[in-house]
């Protein structure tokens, strides 16, 4: 049953309630105000909903002490803890921002959490959380006489819960206040402290009345106001200091932009003026603009020396009103030293006096100096830019600024100059030498050869071709093929004169070009074969590459102007005739041009022609000499190539085999002439039981050289089907030239399959004896040029050196080109069985052959009257293939 109580008028204390209420409330929407209008700022936010929770629990305590009925008190109760729950979090988030905590704890998740569940605990109880049941207990009698209702009840466990969540948030806040004390924000920190205070006192106030320890009202409310009445005014203070540093920002920022307006109206100015110019003429700009700017006396754009980092090479010079010539100036015991590749630095006044060795700022008499360095992209030191006075610079600070985004572009121009001399230097310089390249060679020589056709000049192109350089680039790599190009480079700068202009045309050919006043034909012509003797002279001492002497010679062909009628391609293709005849006639040697050897490359032009030609239309044939002992017994034979053409008769070999070396046609000649070999065996073995021995063909070291050498020749034996020990390969001494691992490797894989392997022209190499032993080798050839020697007086110690180191290492001497009978009695009485020559027969067709050997029952000195090869009319013929 309800039970009530007298309603007692209140003179103070609830109008203090409804007033405390509403300044609370009043002081919340202010807040919320300032917090939206600002663009919702959290602190004010946050303040204002905890004034709005402060503001409905003074009004509910206004309606719990105001009420005579129970039910009534109990409602205000709810609301009363309702708003004292969400007071919590709203007051832990304020905190937080008020004492600028850089990030809310995860914790306040328990506070919200605890908070939601009380809340659901609070409106599910009939008296909410705080009491499990409620009576009128009378009334309270203040001390001053006013009386107010008076309740009370059981204190239900939610009470203790809430005090619990309070002295958890409030000591919390009180330690965040001492962080913000101790951080520097006292004032702040103690107008929060003061809050906590009151509302403490006012909370253990509440837990007495709770238990009945006293008997009075609940002043937990006017804490709040006095809360919310400090953090007001503490947030104003803060506030208008925020103001205050924001109107001193604002004006420190008009002074900034009007600075920088300044800077950037000077700024302007100057790169109008460096926008229209670039390279020298922009440097010139740029000191210049700059020294008129701020009144200075000197000025400079210098870059770091190349040859030597302890100087700096000005770009452009401003003295005392104009640019003058640019200077080279010593770092060491400068100022500029704390500059380049370091930071700006500035002296306002007696600079020279700081760097008593520093000769140019006495000459000069600078008091003031400021530099500022440049750096490229990669931010390694460039350069620097440096503006001086006799006089105190004005505008340090404009000047520092100006000269920071002046030497960006600076910086960037010069990069770009570098960037363009370097492809100046790529398009023409070759990149292994550091010559003149092709393409600059050309440019130089239209110049002279337009120069010598208006008679200003006369001069001469002299084309270098090292001799032998593709062996030692293919025998001992490119590393130091490149290691000699390299040198032969240096060599030259160091043999040409100012008149002369040398470069690489490519591979192993270089050129100079001799550019003398205009005298007679003779005297340029003396002068081109002194520079010639000059170069072969210096090109013939030995190179020492790492741990090898190498010789490479050259060979030159020289070509005078001016001609009329002459170009560019003219001159070289001439002087291209000079240097073929000069290899021709032996190497290391020079050659003049003369109009009789257009005559002579028109001729080997034609030869490389019928070249391509006789392969396609079968000009080619095999002719074979037979191999045979003392006795005359045939024991094989060497199958030679011979060429027919149909314009110009029967070509030699000697003439059109290296040729084929040259243009690459070997490669197929010899593949060609494999298959004949294998195809004649195949044909004699079901033709005619007369020829049991071998077919020996020779194998250029091109072809040899080839990776699929060996492949190509298994495939062509087992097409054939034919009994690999009767064909033989010979390889000359040239072959060892090349990697002597790989060529030992492949005679193997040749001898694994059956092949026999000789040695051809032994002896006039120079590498076999070294490597012979590691060679798996069948047979030496003696070269004819040593039978040739042979005569009934004397023998060739030579020839009987070879026979002794074939029986010595078990192998079969076969001696070539033995032409007569005392040749073949010498070659006999010192070992030799085995020959090779017209003596016996010269080469024959492969009918002719055929013939022979069946009339002379494999012995051809039964029969000294053969038919032979019809282009045969004489003897030796130079073999090959």
């Amino acid at each position: 049953m309800e039970s009530t109580v007298a309603t007692i008028p209140s003179a103070f204390v609830i109008p203090a309630f409804w007033v405390s209420a509403g300044i609370i409330l009043y002081t919340g929407v202010q807040s919320a105000v300032v917090g939206i209008v600002g663009q919702r700022v959290p602190l004010y936010l946050a303040f204002a909903f905890t004034c709005l929770c402060a503001a409905g629990y003074q009004y509910s305590m206004a309606i719990y002490y105001h009420t005579p009925s129970v039910w009534v008190a109990a409602d205000a109760l709810r609301m009363q803890s309702m708003y004292v729950l969400l007071f919590h979090p709203a007051f832990f988030v304020f905190v937080g921002l008020y004492t600028k905590q850089a990030r809310l704890p995860p914790w306040i998740i328990l506070v919200v959490i605890a908070v939601g569940v009380l809340l659901l605990e609070n409106y599910s109880a009939p008296y909410s959380v705080r009491y499990n049941g409620l009576i009128a207990d009378g009334t309270i009698r203040l001390p001053w006489g006013e009386v107010l209702s008076r309740f009370r009840g059981e204190v239900a466990i939610g009470n203790m819960e809430v005090r619990i969540l309070n002295w958890a948030v409030f000591g919390w806040a009180i330690g965040r206040a001492f962080v913000q004390f101790r951080s520097g924000s006292r004032r702040a920190a103690v107008l929060l402290s003061i809050c906590l205070v009151l509302m403490l006192i006012a909370g253990i106030e509440g837990l007495l009345i709770d238990n009945g320890i006293i008997n009075f009202f609940y002043t937990s409310g006017f804490a709040f106001l006095g809360f919310a009445a400090l953090m007001s005014v503490g947030m104003g203070m803060e506030l208008h200091h925020s103001t205050v540093r924001l109107n001193k920002a604002t004006t420190t920022l008009q002074i900034e932009v009007a600075q920088r307006q300044r800077i950037e109206a000077a700024l302007r100015h100057l790169v109008e003026g460096m926008s229209r110019q670039t390279g020298e003429l922009f440097f010139r700009e740029v000191v210049t603009e700059l020294a008129r700017m701020f009144n200075a006396d000197y000025a400079f754009i210098g870059t770091v020396d190349t040859a030597s980092s302890h100087y700096v090479t000005t770009l452009a010079l401003y003295r005392q009103g104009v640019v003058t010539k640019n200077i080279q100036y010593s770092l060491t015991h400068s100022p500029c030293a704390g500059v380049v590749g370091q930071t700006t630095c500035v002296y306002l006044h007696s600079v020279s006096d700081r760097f008593p060795q520093d000769e140019l700022l006495k000459e000069w008499a600078i008091e003031s100096y400021i530099g500022t360095p440049l750096f490229d992209a990669n931010n390694q030191p460039l350069g620097l830019i440096v503006i001086m006075a006799m006089r105190p610079l004005q505008d340090i600070e404009l000047m520092v600024d100006m000269m920071g985004i002046v030497a960006a572009r600076a910086a960037a121009e010069i990069q770009r100059l570098q960037a363009e001399q370097k492809i100046q230097r790529m398009a023409y310089e070759d990149y292994l030498t550091q010559l003149p390249n092709r393409a600059a060679l050309h440019l130089h020589l239209s110049e002279v050869l337009s120069q010598s056709q208006a008679g200003e000049c006369q001069g001469a192109l002299l084309l270098l071709d090292l001799d032998h350089f593709k062996t030692i680039n293919d025998a001992l790599s490119h590393e130091v093929g490149d290691a000699v190009l390299r040198e032969v480079g240096r060599r030259l700068r160091a043999i040409i004169s100012a008149q002369a202009f040398a470069a690489r045309m490519g591979g192993d050919e270089f050129v100079v070009v001799l550019q003398v006043a205009a005298v007679t034909q003779t005297a340029v012509g003396d002068s081109a074969l002194a520079l010639a003797k000059t170069i072969l002279n210096e090109l013939s001492n030995p190179l020492l590459m790492g741990d090898r002497l190498l010789n490479i010679g050259v060979s030159i062909g020289i070509v005078e102007f001016p001609d009329a009628d002459a170009t560019e391609l003219d001159i070289l293709r001439r002087a291209d005739m000079a240097l073929y005849r000069a290899k021709k006639a032996g190497r290391g040697t020079v050659e003049f041009y003369k109009p009789s050897m257009q005559t002579a490359i028109k001729e080997r032009l034609h030869l490389e022609r019928g070249i391509h030609e006789a392969q396609q239309n079968g000009n080619f044939r095999l002719a074979f000499q037979p191999q045979v002992t003392s006795t005359g017994k045939v024991i094989g034979v060497e199958a030679l190539l011979r060429w027919r053409d149909p314009e110009l008769g029967d070509i030699s070999p000697a003439l059109f085999i290296p040729v084929a070396e040259e243009t690459g046609a070997i490669h197929a000649i010899g593949g060609w002439v494999l298959q004949q070999a294998c195809e004649a065996l195949s044909r004699w073995r079901a033709q005619t039981d007369s020829f049991t021995g071998h077919i020996a063909i020779n194998v250029s070291p091109w072809q040899f050289a080839r990776s699929d050498f060996v492949e190509q020749t298994a495939k062509a034996m087992h097409r054939h089907g034919m009994d690999t020990r009767r064909l033989i390969l010979e390889i000359t001494e040239s072959a060892l030239l090349y990697d002597v691992k790989e060529t030992i490797d492949k005679l193997h894989q040749l001898r694994e399959m059956g092949l026999r392997i000789a040695l051809d022209d032994f002896g006039t190499g120079y590498s076999a004896l070294s490597y012979l032993k590691s060679l798996p080798l069948d047979i030496l050839k003696i070269d004819e040029s040593f039978v040739a020697e042979l005569s009934s007086q004397r023998g060739h110690p030579l020839v009987a050196t070879i026979v002794a180191i074939g029986k010595h290492m078990d192998l079969q001497v076969i001696a070539e080109g033995v032409e007569t009978v005392t040749q073949r009695d010498q070659l006999h009485a010192i070992g030799c069985e085995y020959y090779q020559g017209f003596y016996f027969s010269p080469p024959l067709f492969e009918a002719d052959l055929l013939n022979l050997l069946a009339t002379a029952s494999m012995n051809i000195l039964n029969n000294r009257t053969p038919a032979v090869a019809d282009l045969e009319d004489g003897p030796p013929t130079v073999r090959v293939l």
